[in-house]
């Protein structure tokens, strides 16, 4: 079974965490730490201390966040994603971002032999409870083929766009 990592509880990414929890080993992170008191109470998830401890041994790496930028901040630091990222494990952006700043993340996770796909999505708050999400991504075909099972748990339909930044 796939392990996955959410970091970004917004009005979005809560709903689509709570889903993953009932059908994966979840860790979740969010800046503002009394935002996953819902899923730690529900005992569900593992509650990570940074962005480096939630990805720490997930399969899959999620990030809902307000801004590409803000995603390409978490990368770096002492307790940055890139230090808790594991060769062969896939991050998936689903923050609606920026194609050029998607590609400057896709070609730093490269180096370390991480897959990534800017996947935003579409469908607001009552489509991210209902798992009914439409997911617009870039990236590489075969990396949505080891996705696709964690996609299933908040979306309703994945549409391919093309290369890395086209998603955005």
């Amino acid at each position: 079974m796939l392990s996955v990592a959410f970091l970004g509880l917004g009005a979005i990414g809560l709903p689509m965490a709570r889903r993953l929890a009932s059908s994966f080993p979840l860790a979740v992170w969010n800046r503002t730490r009394s935002k996953t008191a819902e899923l730690e109470a529900a005992g569900a998830v593992r509650v990570a201390q940074s962005p480096q401890d939630c990805a720490r041994d997930a399969d899959v790496v999620i990030t809902c966040l307000s801004t590409s930028a803000d995603v390409e901040s978490l990368l770096g630091g002492e307790q940055g994603l890139l230090r808790g990222l594991k060769s062969g494990s896939v991050l998936v952006d689903c923050t609606s971002g920026d194609p050029a700043t998607s590609r400057r993340i896709a070609a730093r996770l490269a180096e370390q032999g991480v897959e990534f796909l800017d996947a935003p999505v579409s469908g607001g708050v009552t489509g991210a409870r209902e798992g009914k999400l439409t997911v617009m991504y870039g990236g590489d075909v075969r990396v949505l083929d080891r996705v696709r099972p964690v996609f299933a748990a908040f979306a309703g339909k994945v549409v391919h766009c093309g290369a890395i930044g086209t998603g955005d």
